[in-house]
């Protein structure tokens, strides 16, 4: 008997998915409902007219129907007083309506709106039935549900619309419909503050950037950051969403909240032809943001010699100072660009310069560990032996960081090995501190390979 039981249950579970998961074994009549028999059904419905269908099984019943888009299934069951606002058991708790807007099932989605259905219920993400045909591509079912009056604004747990979903999808034609029914196009979501726009921006969707801003989409808007439209595409790269910005009127000079400018995200972002727009469309190369850097020390911390090049020719200075005393040559160095620092040179960058803790380019240089920076600040007459506030030498600064080949360059370079900083420590005592036993080895010879 027990395995006839098991081969039953099995069999159902092929015929009943939905409540096989529920670990609920159907009854005769949810059986007939899985497997769309509506004659069947209706029989055994008459024969047992006091069926309770708004418990488990009829719940399962009517999401099953309304999941594979059985209209006929689903109006019986409704007629027999199952509940048209019942909820999946799951995490979602969907309603029979999210299924069939979910899978784009009309006949059902009209069936269970004429008995009742509740076009605003959310599941417990937020999302709607209007929100989840937008997420599933289902145009036919978004046009059905607005024209029962479903909000085409209505906010998800992030606050994201199913414009932004649309967007998010890149699908056109369910966008066009939502745009086309007044959906906002300015709504921001929550999480990431993103408006359709910048949303589209981020994706590089050039045409729906365009049709956005043709229908509306404010060129200058903000969102909940103070971040612009052109911001964004000037740090994505995005030229041709520039473009079609600048012929909206956007501004070019644009700041954010913290005094970032397009220019400064276009540096940021490494891209020499998108600077090169928005120079030639009057950005100020010399604005400051609130840490008092400019475009050129972004750019030459990214080590774009093209974007340095244009950045210069603008006019922007070869030797900015920020507010700690930084220079665009230092901050090159820091980083390792060779190439970069050889446009500064060219343009004037003095070699010499310091921070506000004294360093200069050689010492950031040996810092930072790059062999040929090192040798190129050597040769345009960087003094190995510069010293800080702490009194320490770019050699000490090697030996600290364990930058053996660029300890053998400064040493090669006229670094004297018996130089003591403020705490009367040298290179090879910083070097033993910290472990690094191969500049140990090597100053303990005096520098001598």
């Amino acid at each position: 008997m027990r395995g006839r039981l098991t081969a039953f249950t099995f069999l159902l579970a092929l015929l009943c998915p939905v409540w096989a998961a529920a670990g609920e074994p159907p009854y005769g009549f949810a059986t007939a409902a899985a497997r769309g028999d509506v004659q069947l059904l209706q029989r055994m419905l008459a024969e047992n007219p006091d069926a309770d269908l708004t418990g488990p099984i009829g719940r399962r019943a009517l999401l099953h129907a309304a999941a594979v888009g059985n209209a006929a299934v689903v109006k019986t069951l409704l007629e027999h007083g199952a509940d048209a606002n019942t909820r999946a058991r799951d995490p979602v708790a969907r309603t029979p309506l999210m299924l069939a807007a979910a899978e784009g099932h009309l006949p059902v989605i009209d069936t269970l709106l004429s008995r009742q259905a509740k076009l605003e219920l959310k599941d417990r993400g937020g999302r709607t039935a209007l929100a989840w045909a937008t997420l599933q591509g289902r145009t036919a079912a978004v046009e059905l549900l607005l024209d029962h009056g479903a909000d085409v604004d209505t906010r998800d747990n992030g606050k994201v619309t199913p414009l932004l979903l649309a967007v998010g999808r890149a699908d056109d034609a369910t966008m066009r419909i939502l745009i086309a029914r007044g959906a906002d196009l300015e709504a921001e979501s929550q999480q990431n503050r993103m408006t359709p726009l910048l949303l589209a921006i981020e994706r590089g969707d050039v045409g729906t950037a365009t049709y956005l801003l043709n229908q509306g989409a404010r060129a200058d808007g903000r969102n909940g950051e103070g971040l612009t439209p052109l911001m964004s595409a000037a740090g994505h790269g995005h030229a041709e969403i520039i473009a079609s910005l600048l012929a909206h009127g956007t501004d070019v000079n644009a700041r954010q909240k913290d005094g970032w400018s397009p220019l400064m995200y276009a540096a940021a972002g490494k891209d020499a032809n998108v600077t090169k727009i928005l120079l030639e469309k009057g950005a100020d190369v010399n604005a400051t943001n609130a840490q008092g850097t400019v475009a050129l020390l972004l750019a030459a911390q990214g080590g774009d010699p093209l974007q340095v090049e244009a950045l210069l020719a603008a006019g922007a200075p070869a030797d900015f100072t920020d507010a700690r005393g930084f220079t665009p040559l230092m901050v090159a160095a820091w980083n390792g660009h060779k190439h970069t620092m050889d446009v500064l040179l060219r343009h004037g960058a003095d070699v010499n310069s310091r921070d506000r803790g004294g360093k200069d380019a050689l010492i950031w240089a040996a810092r930072g560990g790059a062999q040929d920076v090192v040798d190129l600040l050597i040769g345009k007459g960087a003094d190995p032996n510069t010293r800080d506030a702490a009194g320490r030498t770019p050699l000490i600064y090697a030996a600290m960081e364990g930058k053996l080949l660029v300890a053998e360059r400064l040493v090669e370079g006229g670094a004297d090995p018996s130089v003591k900083d403020a705490e009367a420590l040298t290179a090879k005592d910083w070097a033993e501190q910290r472990g690094w036993d191969a500049v140990v080895d090597f100053l303990r010879q005096g520098g001598k390979k």
